[in-house]
């Protein structure tokens, strides 16, 4: 496939401009949702203490966090500011919200060249304008919780995977997608469910599409494949998170008994 051209750039960066400064708007003017004080508690704490345990023992995975908090850990070593407390939530909370745009600009980067793939650039740039413009994703977006950066490492890791498909040599065919797993992974312990169901949608319709589907060397090539992405991509996961199965355990836990609390009545 080739690369996208410049007027490709400069359409995301226009659409990315537009919607993220509505973004910043809402994130200056919106208060605290329900689980952000805690994402900021946690993501500086894992930063100052390198310490993700409370974010595990719930079920969260860390990237978010951290991201969302790295500019306050960064003011912590250069000024010597004091450990996060509540106190600081008014302050930081804008701060950590436009740090997590840098998934939304992923998610828009990503959906583009999906839809080039499959469509051309006209496709591209559609996909580009709509996911800028639509209302659920722009308010998810300007937010520092993790739902857009789940999506956004998801579609990274799909894009990268259905990209590189007819790539020849295994490093420049496996090794991104496999970091794009391990980041996937570290967004969200939900990724459990979703990236495999994702994987091998991609991989089956490319090979109905090419007719295929069956061959028995090509099915034995996409499977050694998917198995080394996911083998690669887990050994990464661990490597960066030890404990990631805390946050897994309690994935699976959750899945099986639901929310403790329902919120709307």
């Amino acid at each position: 496939m080739p690369p996208p051209t410049r007027h490709d750039v400069l359409w995301l960066i226009l659409w990315g401009t537009l919607s993220s400064a509505g973004c910043v708007a809402a994130a200056f003017a919106v208060g605290p949702t329900y689980d952000e004080p805690f994402y900021l508690r946690a993501g500086a704490k894992s930063w100052r203490a390198w310490d993700r345990s409370d974010l595990l023992a719930v079920g969260t995975m860390p990237l978010p966090a951290e991201v969302q908090t790295l500019p306050r850990a960064v003011a912590e070593i250069a000024w010597g500011l004091p450990a996060f407390t509540d106190d600081d939530l008014a302050t930081w909370l804008p701060v950590a919200r436009v740090t997590s745009l840098v998934f939304w600009w992923l998610i828009l980067w990503s959906s583009g060249r999906l839809a080039a793939c499959y469509g051309g650039p006209v496709a591209s740039r559609v996909a580009v304008a709509l996911i800028a413009c639509q209302p659920v994703l722009l308010g998810h977006a300007g937010l520092a919780t993790t739902d857009v950066p789940f999506a956004a490492c998801l579609l990274a890791l799909i894009a990268s995977f259905r990209l590189r498909r007819d790539e020849l040599t295994w490093r420049r065919r496996l090794l991104p997608p496999a970091l794009w797993f391990t980041l996937t992974f570290l967004a969200k312990a939900s990724a459990l469910m979703f990236v495999p169901v994702c994987l091998v949608a991609v991989e089956a319709e490319r090979l109905v599409r090419t007719g295929s589907f069956t061959s028995w060397p090509v099915l034995r090539k996409a499977t050694t494949d998917l198995a080394m992405i996911a083998g690669v991509g887990t050994v990464l996961l661990f490597a960066l998170c030890p404990h990631s199965m805390w946050a897994f355990s309690f994935q699976l836990h959750h899945n099986r008994v639901g929310h403790g609390a329902t919120f709307l009545h």
